[in-house]
C-alpha cells in the first residue's frame, strides 16, 4: 500500500495557495506560459532506464572471464522497488518538513533523466543521486527551506556525508545541461484546470467547492504518479495532467456518461491544439494511464482511510435503522453535512466511474 493520503488546499504551504487562490481569468499570458510549459515536455522526457540498466547488466555478465562469470555475484542494481521505495521516502521527508510535494516531481524529473543518460549504476550510487537530487530541487526552487533539509545526509545512516551530496549535485546538474525547471505533472494540472470548458455543477456542491474538490483531487492523482515508474517515465507529463483531471472529474459525478466523457475530450483537446499546435494527445497513452492512475489510487492509504470512513457510517445508518427516532433540527443538519462531505474527493472511489460507464 502506498503511504500516500490527500493534502487539502487549506493545509498547502503558504506560497502555493496564495498562487492558486488567485482569481481564475485565463489571460493571454497565462496561455502563452501553459503554451511554453507544452512546448518543452519533448527537452524533458526520460527514457525507460530501467531496461537499459537491464541490458547492459546482461551484456556486463556476458563479457566476464569464465572463472568471474561463476563466481563474481553481480552487483545489485537498481530496479523499480527501488524507485518506489525511494518516492515514498522523499513524501515522508517532504511531508515532515511541511515542504510542497512538488519538489518531489522536480527532484524525480532531475533524478529519472540522469538515470536515462547515466544508467549503469548500483543501489548505493542510486540512493547518494536520489538524495542529492532532492537537495538539489529544494535549492533551486526553494531556498529558504534548505536549514531544514541539512540533516538529508544524516538519513542515509552514515551511507555518505554532505560534501558528498554537494558533489552529487553537480554532476546532476551538469548531466542535465542544467535543466532544472521541469514542466511537472502538478504543475501543468493547476495550470490545466484554469482552461477547462465549463462542467455542469452537482446539487449537492456549490461551484466555488466543486472547483477545490475538482482541485485537490486532481493533484492528489498527480502525486500518486510520480509513485509509478510505467506512468511518471515513460508517459508525458501533459498526459498524465490530463489523465489526472478527468479521473477527478469522473470520480466526482461531473461527467455524467462514458459517452459525456469521450464528447468532453475531444473538446478539450481540440483547446489544447490552439494554445500549442504540437502537442499530440496520444489517446492510446492517455487510456492507459487513467486506469493506472485509478490503480494507484486505490493502493493508496487514502483509499483505504476512505473506505474506513464509509464502512464507519454505514454502520451507523443501519443502527439508527434499527432505533428511528424523529431527528432534531441540529442532527437534520448534521445530516445534510455528512451528506455534502460524502461528495469530496477524498471519497470518491473508481466505482462511481465504473457506474457512469454502465449508465452509458
Amino acid at each position: 500500500m502506498l503511504k500516500l493520503t490527500m493534502i487539502p488546499r487549506e493545509e498547502l504551504h503558504e506560497d502555493r495557495r496564495s498562487s492558486m487562490d488567485a482569481p481564475i481569468s485565463v489571460t493571454e499570458e497565462h496561455l502563452d506560459v501553459l503554451s511554453a510549459m507544452l512546448k518543452q515536455e519533448d527537452a524533458y522526457e526520460s527514457i525507460d532506464f530501467l531496461a537499459a540498466i537491464r541490458s547492459n547488466q546482461q551484456n556486463h555478465h556476458s563479457v566476464l572471464p569464465k572463472h568471474e562469470g561463476k563466481d563474481a555475484a553481480p552487483p545489485k542494481l537498481v530496479d523499480e522497488f527501488c524507485r518506489d521505495q525511494i518516492v515514498e521516502w522523499k513524501y515522508r521527508v517532504m511531508d515532515y518538513f511541511k515542504i510542497d510535494r512538488e519538489i518531489i516531481a522536480i527532484s524525480m524529473s532531475y533524478l529519472d533523466r540522469y538515470l536515462s543518460r547515466v544508467p549503469l549504476i548500483d543501489r548505493r550510487i542510486f540512493k547518494r543521486a536520489a538524495t542529492a537530487a532532492l537537495h538539489l530541487a529544494v535549492k533551486v526552487h526553494q531556498p529558504d527551506k534548505m536549514r531544514m533539509i541539512g540533516v538529508l545526509s544524516d538519513l542515509s545512516r552514515g551511507e555518505f556525508a554532505m560534501i558528498d551530496i554537494a558533489e552529487f549535485e553537480s554532476v546532476i546538474s551538469e548531466t542535465l545541461n542544467w535543466r532544472l525547471h521541469p514542466p511537472t505533472v502538478i504543475c501543468l494540472v493547476s495550470r490545466l484546470v484554469n482552461i477547462l470548458p465549463t462542467i455542469p455543477s452537482t446539487p449537492t456542491i456549490e461551484d466555488d467547492e466543486m472547483a477545490t474538490c475538482l482541485l485537490d483531487f486532481s493533484l492528489f492523482f498527480a502525486e500518486l504518479s510520480i509513485c509509478d515508474y510505467s506512468v511518471s517515465v515513460t508517459q508525458k507529463a501533459s498526459t498524465v495532467a490530463i489523465a489526472s483531471l478527468f479521473n477527478a472529474m469522473e470520480g466526482l459525478g461531473l461527467l455524467s456518461s462514458a459517452s459525456a466523457s469521450s464528447r468532453y475530450l475531444h473538446d478539450f483537446n481540440e483547446l489544447i491544439g490552439r494554445i500549442a499546435p504540437n502537442a499530440e494527445l496520444d489517446m492510446e497513452a492517455l487510456a492507459f494511464t487513467k486506469e493506472r492512475l485509478w490503480n494507484l489510487y486505490e493502493n493508496s492509504e487514502e483509499f483505504a482511510l476512505s473506505n474506513d470512513q464509509d464502512s464507519h457510517e454505514g454502520l451507523n445508518q443501519l443502527e439508527n435503522l434499527d432505533n428511528p427516532s424523529t431527528p432534531t433540527k441540529a442532527e437534520a443538519d448534521d445530516a445534510t453535512s455528512t451528506i455534502s462531505d460524502s461528495s469530496s474527493p477524498i471519497c470518491v472511489s473508481r466505482h462511481l466511474r465504473t457506474a457512469t460507464a454502465v449508465l452509458a
